[in-house]
């Protein structure tokens, strides 16, 4: 979805400061390609609120210092916390700059209905809140992943497996239960963003992010901003149809979906079917999957024919998506390192049959095993860049407000030092 001028100028600045500083006021037209007088009058307004300080650089002759910019990365934290099914809550709090300062996993028990996930999802961050050696009054805001079909920008949660298909507004939930602001966003958003902040991808603005576990998902960095649909929905690239007839059921209801053949349970489901064996409960699934890779290793034809078959229909789909975007980089981000190793000599194979000769080979491919803290950090990040690129109202005094009470506290607290000495 689109955002205003004001707030995209505002981000981009903020973002290549981040990654640059400290930098000087001159180097941002160059970084940036914005106007002098916008960067200008954007970065005074930053200090202002004290999201950025000016700091003197010594030159080498005897003329005036230069003035530098930084991030003040105490004028706000913001916890990123992620749900992962059958492994807890995975939660953080960072500061402005994205410094992972406290961090914490915490188990997770069934809810019943939405609303009750929603309230104990609330709970949880509660507590993790009161551990962790930061007041609740200098949290600025909360981000969340959730594996589920969501739409960000109204924090509608649209459709999570095991739970009724039906609209819930989580975010709104859970704010009231935690008195904070709350951002949602699935979990493949939430991995583009932790690419892009924190990883490997910190300097591209289009890239494109496949990730794989239990289903497939995929997300899209365009020009510096992850792509929605124009409601804000996440991209569903899971249910893209490469099977037309005689398809296998998928989750959704359809018939011949990429995951139905992907992701770990497509690949356990398709072999418990060809060994005439019941297919595994969520919780036994992973024991499965490692079990049924051990075989593809070996050779064994079932399992084999399944990977190369997933593989081949992955390769064949994102196919389309590279004749349609162009990406310069496809990363494709993995569960285990059995998804990693098996699956990347038959989709690049299917990658090259199947793109236009102009576009194939273009993209650089990766296939790399996703670490646990990039889920909570990449929910962190969905609250940065919301933060980052606040326009003028209540929310940026706010911001100032809680940037005030934390250099006051310092400030106490190296009053109280001096006094001692």
């Amino acid at each position: 979805m689109r955002i205003n001028d004001y707030e995209a100028n505002r981000l981009r600045l903020l973002k290549a400061i981040r990654r640059t500083e400290p930098v000087a006021r001159t180097q941002l037209v160059q970084m940036t390609g914005l106007a002098a007088g916008t960067i200008s009058e954007t970065t005074a307004e930053l200090v202002q609120n004290l999201i950025l300080i000016e700091e003197k650089a010594m030159t080498a002759g005897s003329g005036r210092p230069r003035i530098h910019l930084r991030l003040n990365p105490d004028a706000a934290y913001v916890v990123g916390a992620m749900l992962l099914p059958f492994a807890g809550l995975d939660v953080c709090i960072v500061n402005l700059r994205g410094d992972r300062l406290y961090s914490q996993k915490v188990e997770l028990t069934r809810a019943d209905s939405l609303p009750d996930l929603a309230e104990h999802l609330a709970r949880l961050i509660e507590q993790v809140i009161v551990e962790s050696p930061f007041a609740k009054d200098t949290i600025h805001s909360v981000g969340l992943g959730l594996p589920a079909l969501v739409n960000s920008a109204k924090g509608t949660l649209h459709w999570m497996q095991t739970y009724p298909i039906q609209p819930f507004a989580m975010a709104e939930v859970m704010s009231r239960y935690l008195s904070l602001p709350v951002k949602i966003d699935s979990g493949a958003n939430i991995i583009a963003r932790a690419e892009h902040w924190f990883g490997d991808s910190l300097e591209m603005d289009d890239f494109c992010l496949m990730v794989l576990g239990w289903g497939t998902s995929l997300a899209q960095y365009a020009d510096g901003m992850l792509w929605s649909g124009s409601s804000g929905l996440n991209p569903e690239f899971a249910h893209t149809k490469v099977v037309f007839e005689n398809g296998r059921l998928c989750t959704c209801g359809a018939t011949g979906c990429l995951v139905a053949y992907s992701g770990i349970h497509g690949i356990v489901s398709q072999v418990c079917e060809a060994r005439g064996i019941d297919v595994p409960d969520f919780a036994h699934l992973n024991a499965m999957f490692d079990e049924i890779a051990q075989d593809a290793r070996k050779a064994e034809p079932v399992a084999s024919k399944a990977f190369a078959r997933a593989g081949q229909f992955l390769g064949t789909a994102m196919s389309n998506h590279v004749n349609f975007w162009n990406p310069k980089r496809i990363i494709f981000l993995c569960d285990n390192e059995s998804l990693a190793g098996l699956l990347a000599l038959p989709v690049r194979a299917a990658l090259q049959q199947n793109s236009l000769p102009t576009f194939s080979g273009q993209a650089t491919i990766e296939f790399r095993v996703i670490s646990e803290e990039q889920y909570s950090k990449g929910a962190a990040a969905l609250v940065l860049e919301q933060l980052y690129r606040v326009p003028k109202t209540k929310e940026a005094a706010r911001i100032s407000d809680l940037a005030a009470q934390e250099l006051s506290r310092t400030a106490r607290v190296a009053l109280a030092k001096l006094i001692q000495l």
